[in-house]
């Protein structure tokens, strides 16, 4: 494991430069990736990340293009609410950018789930191949059948099969 000083030692005075302010301070953007769900909320930090800031170009990676289009209308406020929180630095931001990558927040989620696999409720799962959960199968078809973004479609249907498979009741 290389220490913090190692790797900061490649840190050439040119990159400083790029992210210094009129003191010379160096800005971390580990910090601004710290503290994104403050600057932009929690609910869209979660399917949000800041990727890179290049010559005062911030580019976002969006779990969806639907965020990225949320965070285009919000770009003057991100910006101000990014200066306020590092106000003591003088970098500017003058354009965001914005990449749509849902694999990266998959990957992200899976290895979340699997912290929570091992809370789960003690009633057993449905098996997928018997009767209750094919009639729930079915259920969630038939429910979301008019619904043409098939990954939408998908999630709603898996979100429904968990909650009649951790329900004692049928919906």
């Amino acid at each position: 494991m290389k220490k913090l000083d190692q790797i900061l030692g490649n840190f050439t005075s040119k990159d400083k430069k790029r992210y210094s302010g009129k003191n010379g301070d160096v800005f971390d953007f580990l910090q601004l990736i710290k503290h994104w769900p403050k600057i932009i909320g929690e609910k869209l930090a979660k399917n949000t990340l800041p990727l890179k800031l290049v010559n005062g170009n911030l580019t976002i990676i969006t779990n969806h293009s639907v965020f990225s289009q949320q965070l285009s209308l919000m770009e003057k406020e991100i910006i101000l609410n990014i200066k306020k929180e590092f106000r003591h630095l003088n970098f500017s931001i003058e354009k965001l950018y914005f990449q749509t990558n849902p694999m990266l927040f998959t990957n992200l989620s899976e290895e979340g789930s699997k912290k929570k696999i091992e809370v789960k409720s003690s009633r057993p799962k449905l098996h997928p191949l018997s009767p209750e959960y094919l009639n729930s199968k079915k259920k969630a078809k038939n429910y979301f059948s008019d619904i043409e973004d098939t990954e939408l479609k998908t999630s709603l249907e898996s979100l429904f099969l968990q909650m009649t498979n951790n329900e004692d009741k049928d919906i």
